[in-house]
């Protein structure tokens, strides 16, 4: 009996070789799509749906819409003509598109941007099909990609990180795949551009990384020095009069040693708890030290030692948060830029432990994926710090969140202002004010936008929301707005309303640490107040 082989080139081999990547992407769309108006907008998120909106009818992101004022820094984010200098206009016209096709929703907010998060993921995939040699070693990077908790929530928000995702992503390619041509320096510089006007602050922290390790570039993919460094300089150019046109918020500021340390120590174990985990950095370095250089094989890479580019993504992350360090304010979500060089480190980390043994490779991916243990091990061999981590599964944590339906204090808010409120109505508020205004049309005073409320005619405020937390007690935010609430209105005025719905901080952020996959226990309801 003869036995076939099925041609390389016969539609049901490309299939089958296609397969995984297909079932990648597949699984990534779910990640990524399911149950994306679970939780309402939180603050954040209503600023750029806000602004959105406002273009639509303006043409321009304007902070007034003739009835409520969009500000969460007391109205420094905008002049006399309430056009928006405060941040890049990229994500408020994304938000703007997405609203136009896919409604003024939650979702419909926040489509866009998840289509673009999902877009980041072909970029990357790309990108690790050009790097590595096998298909088996791309695809699990792509893995390592899509299953990261912190990139699934952050591309789901109506904010700017997938934008900077894919541009950050296209960067790489160039620089990875960089040829003796001007296309390349070309897309790189088109890549910053793109990345300036998501958010200029990350684009100049990219740019300044990029710069700072190019000679270990170099090291990676041989290419001439002088057209490299033309196209770092051309993407500074074309951007640098946008810095005119934004308000640089918080650059200006006078640099503090103290400052720069606490946000030093800041990133480096939010990286470790959340990225990549240090523990495996250390044992990666103590393989390569007992190996050497010389003994690596060259099938971890395409063309040059898998050992160059773990350094160079070492090196580059290294940068990347020393320059990042340098700002006077510290958030988790401007480590987004280094979602898919973590990814890259992690599966040249992985195969270089495991010598690229299937078996091997899969159970540690495995464990990396779905267990932090070993970001927290050396918190709990140490004993130190006192409130380190505890041991869990963040991405069962989001599978949990995508299958369990949970109201959030926005959610409550909105749910009993939309049913009881009337057109006309006037809300102070303490915080939450734009997803207010967002949701419900009515005309919200309070928040974060420095409002003079002594102003305001009080006797036609019929709600008040007094929410249990203070964010801030920056001078005219939500703290002010507590105080003058407390001194200007009598209790017997009002009738107070348990609205049975946990009033935490935030309806739901981004940052992995801060986000609450389940309804906590333990917390006080949401009080609002409607005037008899």
């Amino acid at each position: 009996m003869n036995s076939h082989r099925m041609c390389p080139d016969h539609p049901l081999s490309k299939m089958k070789k296609l397969l995984p990547d297909v079932l990648i992407f597949f699984m990534a769309a779910v990640l990524l799509f399911s149950s994306l108006d679970s939780s309402l907008l939180w603050q954040d998120e209503a600023e750029t749906a806000l602004l959105g909106k406002n273009i639509l009818e303006f043409g321009v992101p304007k902070a007034y819409d003739g009835k409520n004022v969009i500000s969460q820094e007391t109205g420094r984010e905008y002049g006399d003509d309430y056009v928006w200098r405060w941040t890049s206009w990229g994500d408020k016209y994304v938000a703007a598109l997405s609203m136009r096709f896919f409604g003024e929703t939650t979702a419909g907010a926040r489509f866009l941007f998840v289509g673009l998060g999902f877009l980041s993921i072909f970029f990357f995939h790309l990108t690790a099909a050009r790097l590595f040699p096998s298909s088996w070693t791309a695809r699990l990077a792509t893995l390592f990609y899509v299953t990261s908790v912190p990139f699934l929530l952050h591309v789901r928000q109506c904010r700017y990180y997938s934008l900077v995702l894919c541009c950050a992503v296209l960067m790489l390619y160039f620089i990875l795949r960089y040829e003796r041509t001007r296309r390349h320096w070309v897309g790189f510089a088109a890549a910053s551009f793109l990345l300036f006007h998501s958010n200029y602050f990350l684009c100049i922290v990219t740019l300044c990384s990029f710069l700072g390790t190019v000679f270990l570039v170099r090291l990676v993919k041989p290419f001439r020095l002088k057209e490299f460094v033309v196209g770092i300089l051309a993407a500074m150019l074309i951007s640098f009069p946008g810095m005119f046109f934004y308000r640089s918020y918080g650059l200006s500021e006078r640099f503090r040693w103290d400052t720069f340390l606490r946000n030093l120590s800041y990133y480096v174990s939010q990286i470790n708890d959340f990225i990549y985990p240090l523990l495996l950095a250390a044992f990666v370095a103590v393989l390569l030290i007992i190996i050497g250089k010389k003994e690596l094989k060259y099938s971890l890479c395409r063309e040059f030692m898998g050992s160059a580019l773990l350094g160079w993504g070492a090196v580059y992350a290294a940068v990347f948060v020393l320059v990042l360090s340098f700002a006077p304010f510290g958030f988790f979500r401007y480590l987004t830029p280094l979602f898919p060089v973590a990814a890259l480190l992690l599966t040249l980390s992985v195969s270089l432990l495991t010598g690229e043994r299937k078996p091997a490779t899969t159970v540690l991916s495995a464990f990396l994926i779905f267990s932090n243990l070993i970001s927290v091990l050396p918190g709990y061999a140490a004993k130190w710090p006192p409130n380190r981590m505890e041991r869990r599964s963040y991405l069962y944590d989001y599978l949990y969140e995508l299958t369990h339906e949970r109201k959030g204090p926005i959610g409550g808010i909105v749910e009993y202002l939309k049913k009881n409120a009337e057109p006309g109505d006037i809300v102070l508020a303490t915080y939450g004010d734009l997803p207010i205004k967002f949701y419900t049309g009515l005309e919200v005073h309070g928040g974060l936008t420095g409002e003079d409320l002594s102003r305001l005619d009080l006797s036609r405020i019929r709600w008040i929301i007094l929410r249990h937390y203070i964010v801030t007690i920056e001078p005219m935010k939500d703290g002010y707005v507590h105080q003058f609430i407390q001194r200007s209105f009598d209790a017997k005025d009002f009738i107070r309303i348990d609205l049975n719905v946990p009033d935490t901080m935030f309806e739901n952020r981004e940052d992995p640490g801060q986000h609450l996959y389940r309804k906590p226990e333990g917390v006080p309801n949401v009080i609002i107040y409607r005037r008899r």
